[in-house]
């Protein structure tokens, strides 16, 4: 599965996520370490919490060094939420690549929605900006776009295995892959042992909707 399958079509943001790329990798390194640092942050203090200079102490930079990257707080969200989306769209074809038949298939699409969770879980600045982005619908629409990526992808490599009519399997493969960030979410909420049993038990449903036992 090529990259071209699962990536995003973000849409035009707005002057508050625009921002300049880096080009050298010492200028990729330090926007890394700043949102690694905004990670932690944000994981602490919540988004309400978090500011810039905060974000820049935490990265051992310059207000000046973060501003360069960042107009705001809020292209530093953009920017996590983003990156956080691009390692999860790295992993599928990894997770889901080689499927040999339909129970193989169910079998990866469980693994692929817990690897997801435990992955997720840890990350509690990831998590905060999850919660807050159902107020921020521009950052709710980029996750769906992101969504709508990642079913495509699912539903490219599925479409040998399952009996679905190609129709309804993409669009369950948007809905799981939606849902899946839902389920995610509302784990992490309960916290476990609670989330643990959610996510094994959507796993399950997830992997039936693509692939229905016969």
């Amino acid at each position: 599965m090529s990259d071209s399958r699962i990536k995003a079509d973000h849409g035009a943001a707005d002057k508050s996520q625009q921002r300049r790329e880096p080009t050298q990798a010492r200028s990729r390194a330090r926007v890394e370490a700043i949102l690694d640092a905004a990670e932690a942050v944000i994981g602490t203090n919540g988004v309400a919490g978090t500011t810039m200079s905060a974000i820049a102490e935490r990265a051992e930079v310059s207000m000046a060094s973060v501003y360069q990257y960042f107009p705001d707080l809020k292209a530093v969200i953009w920017a996590m939420s983003e990156r956080f989306n691009a390692e999860v769209r790295a992993d599928l074809p990894d997770l889901l690549g080689g499927i040999t038949g339909p129970e193989d298939a169910r079998e990866r699409i469980a693994a692929a929605v817990i690897e997801y969770h435990q992955r997720f879980s840890g990350r509690l600045g990831l998590r905060a900006i999850w919660t807050s982005s159902a107020s921020d619908p521009e950052l709710a629409a980029q996750n769906l776009n992101d969504s709508r990526a990642n079913g495509r992808a699912i539903a490219v490599v599925l479409r040998d295995v399952s009996d679905l009519p190609a129709p309804e399997l993409d669009r369950r493969a948007f809905l799981v892959a939606q849902l899946t960030g839902a389920a995610v979410s509302m784990a992490a909420l309960t916290g476990d042992p609670e989330g643990d049993e959610l996510i094994r038990s959507f796993a399950r449903i997830a992997a039936d909707s693509l692939i229905p036992p016969g």
